[in-house]
């Protein structure tokens, strides 16, 4: 009996090493990606007949581009919602500061008090290697010498990880630019009204200054 629970026990758990190695999503499995009469329906799109004869329509993307794409567009939109400083670009955050600073102006009936922005919430911090991050055990990684014998510093993450991690970004990013350009298009409106009742008040005092005739210049 205890000969044949022995067997059982060591099934089990050979089958649940099997099963965590067939989810492991960090393991590059084979992958069939042959279809028969293919064709082309654009937006990286094909038509065809699978394996098992069915009629699929098959998206497919190499991982490499793919993230590549998604980093140039995380980084795009947190340039575009809070600017770059290397290049002199404010973005929606400094438009939006601008303008509040504007319209609170006394010029326009304001206070003249600086409207703080919001605190910017920047999600790459932190992305870029850091040696420093690496020596203090901040960042998994190394330092040592590389197959070349030559000095480097390298830290490694799972690609599933990664590409999750700059997902969850875009779509943080992209509500965020829809909140900026909404509160900059109310800004910007809201000074446009003050900018023409100022106008308008000015114009007024204009016309109540009496003209002068050639007996007052006398």
């Amino acid at each position: 009996m205890m000969k044949k629970t022995s067997v059982v026990f060591c099934n089990l758990i050979l089958l649940l090493s099997l099963s965590a190695c067939s989810t492991n999503p960090n393991k590059a499995e084979s992958v069939e990606t042959k279809l028969s009469n293919k064709e082309d329906v654009g937006g990286g799109q094909s038509l065809g007949l699978n394996d098992k004869g069915e009629m699929v329509v098959q998206n497919k993307v190499r991982l490499a581009t793919y993230l590549k794409d998604l980093q140039t567009e995380v980084y795009t939109l947190e340039a575009q919602i809070y600017g770059d400083q290397s290049v002199g670009r404010s973005g929606l955050y400094g438009v939006l500061r601008d303008c509040k600073d504007e319209s609170r102006s006394k010029k326009y009936g304001g206070d003249s008090k600086v409207t703080p922005p919001p605190a910017k919430d920047i999600k790459t911090k932190g992305e870029d290697l850091s040696i420093s991050a690496i020596i203090e055990k901040v960042t998994p990684g190394k330092m040592g010498k590389n197959e070349n014998k030559q000095l480097v510093g390298v830290s490694e993450e799972y690609l599933s990880d990664r590409i999750k991690r700059f997902e969850g970004y875009k779509s943080s990013y992209q509500e965020r630019q829809v909140w900026f350009d909404e509160e900059v298009r109310k800004c910007q409106t809201d000074l446009k009204d003050k900018k023409e009742a100022y106008a308008a008040q000015a114009g007024k005092k204009a016309e109540s200054v009496p003209a002068k005739t050639d007996g007052d210049q006398n």
